[in-house]
């Protein structure tokens, strides 16, 4: 004998990501697992909440983030960078040297690093970068 399932028990095919209904709240496309990422932990925040942003650039003791809200000058920070396609899983931490407003109306943040990368981990985080500024460019 089978359970009937209630009529407003959704199947899994039919639910959408959490990834793209927050995507969708703040106007931005959802994020392929693909495209590098950055969790920010703020050393002042005493909660320790997580700000989700867009890595934007990687160098070998900087990095740009693109964020929807902004940071401090000066603020030290501590970085998690993430590239699930790739395996890609590290801890950084830096302190915020520049802050731009973009046209969008979010943020990109530059952040000087207190130790380097090496030059697997920035390979291996630029390599959904390029994929991410191709699409951008050919708009």
């Amino acid at each position: 004998m089978t359970r009937p399932t209630p009529p407003n028990d959704r199947s899994e095919s039919n639910a959408e990501p959490p990834e793209a209904s927050s995507a969708r709240v703040h106007g931005r496309t959802p994020r392929s697992p693909g495209e590098p990422r950055a969790a920010i932990y703020r050393d002042g925040d005493v909660m320790r909440w997580g700000i989700e942003g867009d890595l934007d650039d990687v160098s070998i003791s900087a990095i740009g983030m693109i964020l929807d809200d902004p940071m401090d000058l000066g603020e030290q920070i501590k970085v998690t960078l993430i590239n699930d396609l790739q395996k890609v899983r590290k801890e950084v931490r830096g302190v915020v040297r520049q802050v731009t407003r973009l046209d969008d109306g979010r943020h990109q943040i530059d952040v000087e690093l207190f130790t380097r990368l090496t030059p697997l981990e920035i390979s291996l985080l630029k390599m959904g970068l390029h994929h991410r500024k191709n699409d951008t460019s050919t708009e």
